[in-house]
């Protein structure tokens, strides 16, 4: 879209977890093998594995649940990623793929992404709560009040050891359900809570919108908000934006909801 985003610092970040294990263990990062850089960057996938198949073959929300409803999504992305993206929960296309962010609200996301200057791939993409609720039927077990805090609940402790085995530096969580789900607590309002830092286990977290709530609202704020939220979430991973280029980032993004705004379907 034309911006002119500087995506040097950006570019970096992919390798920057890595750099401050080598120096954590007393390294040179510029002299250390590639073998050694890729023991560092694999080491985390036994850990993500071994929760993948406890989320797989987890029933704690409904005992009933089987091999027959495969609908439980782990995670994707870069496990290096500075940046952490959580969802609420997974759509029916999320469940169908098996991957978080698989459908058009995925696609929107990624397109935010690059004009804030940020490649997609360099962010690792989760959801809160691993099912779809609403999977469970109207007669589950899950429905004792609210089948989705029942969930959160449930899914908490996957989240946050997925958090602390990816390491990441920031926190996007999109929607009230995520925030929820990550900090422990109950009847967020997004609108009060989104744009402010909150804080889990060191790492800073911003909250904001669901993709489906800023393309579901009329509410000019709404996208406003939303690309302000975004853009404050590039610069605290260390994206160098001058006032012009955050003007123009933030014009491109409120153009790009608004034109998908009503033109996609769930």
């Amino acid at each position: 879209m034309g911006t002119s985003v500087n995506k040097s610092n950006c570019s970096t970040t992919y390798e920057s977890q890595i750099t401050r294990q080598l120096l954590r263990e007393g390294e040179d990062p510029t002299q250390a093998s590639v073998k050694k850089r890729y023991i560092i960057a694999n080491g985390k996938t036994p850990a993500l594995e071994e929760l993948r198949q406890a989320i797989s073959i987890c029933k704690k929300c409904n005992p009933k649940c089987g091999k027959k409803r495969p609908g439980r999504i782990f995670g994707f992305g870069n496990i290096n990623a500075e940046l952490m993206i959580i969802g609420e929960f997974p759509s029916p296309e999320d469940t169908r793929n098996q991957q978080p962010f698989s459908g058009w609200q995925g696609q929107i996301l990624r397109q935010l992404l690059r004009i804030g200057g940020m490649p997609p791939e360099l962010a690792y993409l989760t959801t809160a709560i691993k099912c779809n609720p609403s999977a469970f039927g109207k007669n589950s077990e899950t429905n004792h009040g609210s089948p989705v805090a029942k969930c959160g609940i449930n899914c908490c402790e996957f989240l946050h050891k997925q958090i602390k085995t990816i390491r990441p530096s920031v926190i996007l969580a999109l929607g009230p359900i995520a925030l929820e789900t990550l900090l422990g607590i109950k009847g967020v309002n997004i609108s009060k809570a989104r744009g402010q830092w909150y804080e889990w286990n060191g790492i800073p977290v911003m909250t904001t919108y669901s993709i489906n709530q800023v393309l579901n609202s009329t509410c000019e704020a709404t996208r406003k908000n939303f690309a302000d939220d975004l853009v404050k979430t590039l610069q605290k991973l260390g994206l160098t934006l001058v006032r012009c280029q955050r003007a123009m980032i933030k014009k491109q993004l409120i153009e790009l909801l608004y034109s998908t705004s009503g033109s996609l379907k769930k």
